[in-house]
């Protein structure tokens, strides 16, 4: 799942390295989807690769505050999960 999520931001041309990819180093969305196109371009590329519906309510603050947290939140919603 974390991997999908960084070839979403990939994509939008958001990169990262191997060591901040790391689960313990968590982090924030907000400061890369810093508009609300940005959010909803981020949402769309989400919702195609990983054939999920993502409610408004998971792309709230709180959860791109940390990107484990929205991996978390969008593994449950996974058809996988």
């Amino acid at each position: 799942m974390r991997e999908q999520l960084f070839e979403v931001l990939e994509e939008l041309g958001i990169f990262f390295t191997d060591e901040e990819k790391q689960p313990e180093n968590d982090i924030d969305l907000e400061e890369y989807l810093e508009d609300s196109f940005a959010k909803i371009m981020f949402a769309l590329k989400v919702e195609k690769k990983l054939g999920v519906g993502l409610r408004e309510d998971v792309l709230n603050e709180e959860n791109l505050r940390s990107f484990n947290r929205f991996a978390e939140v969008v593994s449950k919603m996974s058809p996988s999960a």
